[in-house]
């Protein structure tokens, strides 16, 4: 709002106080809408919902990709759409679902590279949108995205001048952007922005925000539900197939970042939700295994998930009324 009202784009303020907490990308695109469309809830969420929101068809294109098949790709999508942690955050006006987003379209870009070199391009960019979103998090994700490019053997991606043009044009304004909060704040800034704000939560829990190892397992399995029935058989199936590329990806993903925030002292519900297009990727395989086995024909799912059927409509009848 501020932003809209003063016109420092730069230098964004908080109530005339420095805003060094995060990098302005959300905070710029707000701003847009609240010129377009004045200040009000719906130009505040819509900027977050839109973007969280194209994490589905982007997932869709990647398990297109990694699966080969059109059915285990629809399941994930569908999967993601309606899990509960994506739907109660992604209409907030939070960071989480549009990092999410340039992450997914980092890997489907990954994944396009092999057929068209041209796609190593976008791997920049989003890591530049990744970075003038969420700050630090870009070193996490790069280094899961590293990992599975290692894993799908496509070390060739190196070689692509394409991939090294990206990185340097989409890096650019988030290189500009620290370089001039460098500048204009000094070491205030650095201390701010990284220290407080990324290494800290490392190692001590910032703002009394703490919890046990276990911590985002609980989130898990509070908020994962129904799906959660499914997903041990997917990483079952995932482990099963870590030579291909949906396996690896999935595994990957998952113990690698799910590793690195349960042992962080900090604990906050959202900073779980990168993990969650990784298990709709192994819930959607295990979906489609259990469908060409005709498993869904048992008396017990098509009770449970009638069950599950009248319980949302009624839900829904309630909370309209």
């Amino acid at each position: 709002r501020e932003i809209y009202r003063t016109g420092n784009w730069f230098y964004p303020t908080l109530q005339g106080d420095p805003f060094l907490l995060k990098p302005p990308l959300m905070q710029w695109l707000i701003a847009v809408c609240y010129q377009i469309g004045g200040v009000q809830e719906f130009t505040t969420r819509f900027p977050a919902a839109f973007l969280t929101a194209l994490g589905v068809p982007l997932l869709y294109l990647i398990g297109r990709l990694v699966f080969l098949e059109t059915l285990p790709a629809l399941f994930s999508a569908l999967v993601y759409l309606t899990l509960l942690p994506v739907v109660r955050h992604g209409r907030l006006a939070m960071l989480d679902g549009m990092v999410i987003s340039f992450f997914l379209l980092l890997l489907f870009c990954v994944l396009k590279a092999r057929e068209n070199r041209k796609y190593a391009l976008g791997i920049g960019f989003c890591l530049g949108l990744i970075t003038l979103t969420k700050g630090m998090l870009v070193v996490v994700l790069a280094g899961i995205a590293g990992l599975f490019i290692i894993a799908n053997k496509q070390l060739a991606l190196l070689k692509n001048p394409y991939l090294w043009i990206g990185l340097f044009l989409g890096n650019l304004p988030a290189i500009g952007w620290y370089v001039a909060q460098w500048q204009y704040y000094g070491d205030t800034f650095l201390d701010v922005h990284f220290q407080d704000q990324a290494f800290d939560r490392l190692g001590t829990a910032v703002e009394g925000n703490t919890g046990p190892v276990w911590y985002y397992v609980l989130e898990v399995i509070k908020y994962g539900f129904p799906w959660l029935l499914f997903l041990p058989g997917g990483l079952y199936l995932s482990w099963k197939n870590r030579d291909r590329a949906w396996g690896s990806l999935v595994l990957i993903g998952a113990i690698v970042y799910f590793s690195i925030v349960s042992f962080m002292s900090t604990k906050l519900p959202w900073y779980v939700m990168p993990i969650y297009p990784f298990l709709a990727l192994a819930v959607g395989a295990n979906l489609s295994y259990i469908w060409h086995k005709n498993q869904f024909k048992s008396k017990f799912l098509m009770g449970f998930f009638a069950f599950l059927t009248f319980v949302g409509l009624g839900g829904c009848v309630y909370f309209s009324i």
